[in-house]
């Protein structure tokens, strides 16, 4: 484990982003995030690039990164893509949080940096399609006065996974809520900083929607307005979908 602080290199910035320092650490941050999968109560997990220890209910645990895999943590070889790699998520867009002593708002300028407590619960690969529209509808209509836990105001995107132990739950997202809206957890056991059964949202600066970096090695344009099913579909592996071309 790497517990020392390494610049980020350019390459990890993205250009749109409107901040010079990240959070947390003021120069170890980066604006693109794993995809670990889906919907949680769909298919966890069901992303490429999800190496981080599993703890109770699914939770990123922070154990050593690599110590307690669970069954849908080990490698993922391009023989597990049998979706496509033109039809599966690696990489995508995050804005950096911001640190801030005092409690943010969803409908603050930079609103969609945080994580936001909701009441809806979820668990990880149960639930199906009718537990993820509960947690969708719930944080797409949480109440304005929803406030977040300052304490970890600035964790988001605050370190590049390999300058860290640990750090893929801030550099990490999934295909749940669409792009450029909020990231909701569960007020009775989520976690402020991201577990993998919350609902961490791909957002960037640009205008409509985010770029979505696919297995393939393509850049995909995502509009905002994208449906969810489409969505859900391009952050499994393995779910058996059919994206069509230009349903994203």
């Amino acid at each position: 484990m790497i517990s020392s602080e390494l610049p980020s290199p350019n390459a990890y910035v993205c250009p749109s982003e409107s901040v010079s320092t990240g959070p947390v650490f003021s120069s170890a941050w980066t604006n693109y995030a794993a995809n670990i999968g889906g919907p949680p109560p769909i298919s966890g997990w069901s992303g490429v690039l999800v190496p981080m220890a599993a703890g109770a209910n699914g939770s990123m645990a922070d154990s050593v990164v690599g110590s307690l895999y669970n069954s849908n943590c080990n490698t993922i070889g391009l023989q597990s893509l049998t979706d496509g790699t033109s039809n599966t998520a690696a990489f995508s867009e995050k804005l950096v949080g911001i640190s801030s002593p005092t409690a943010q708002l969803p409908g603050g300028s930079n609103g969609k940096r945080y994580h936001y407590p909701i009441t809806a619960t979820e668990t990880i690969d149960t639930g199906g399609v009718a537990g993820a529209n509960v947690f969708l509808a719930a944080c797409k209509n949480m109440p304005t006065t929803t406030q977040t836990d300052p304490t970890y105001n600035g964790y988001t995107a605050s370190v590049w996974s390999g300058s860290h132990g640990c750090t893929l739950r801030f550099n990490s997202y999934n295909h749940f809520m669409p792009p450029n809206s909020a990231s909701c957890y569960s007020s009775s056991g989520g976690n402020p900083v991201g577990d993998a059964m919350d609902a961490l949202t791909s957002m960037s600066n640009h205008s409509g929607g985010v770029n979505v970096g696919c297995c393939d090695g393509s850049v995909r344009f995502v509009k905002d307005s994208v449906s969810s099913n489409a969505w859900w579909a391009l952050g499994t592996r393995s779910g058996g979908e059919v994206i069509s071309s230009d349903a994203l």
